[in-house]
């Protein structure tokens, strides 16, 4: 059985999907700042207590978010004039 021949896509096709990739990548890097760095710090003014466990996880979910958000960037130079 012979395999479909790829065609060539275009480079609208290429752009829109590559802008919808970094677009995720992006609220991937929202959610991680919301779930890791925006609650704990929001707990920890509620809570009043400044403890250790509460710096740990925003400064992971602030490294994880500015992470996503650097690979997004680094995806959209993938654009095609």
């Amino acid at each position: 059985m012979d395999k479909p021949e790829k065609k060539p896509v275009s480079n609208l096709v290429h752009n829109e999907q590559v802008k919808l990739f970094a677009v995720f990548l992006n609220n991937l890097a929202v959610a991680s700042l919301a779930t890791g760095a925006i609650v704990p710090m929001v707990s920890l003014s509620v809570v009043g207590k400044s403890d250790l466990a509460v710096y740990i996880p925003f400064g992971i979910g602030a490294a994880i978010a500015v992470w996503f958000h650097w690979w997004a960037h680094r995806v959209l130079r993938e654009l095609k004039e």
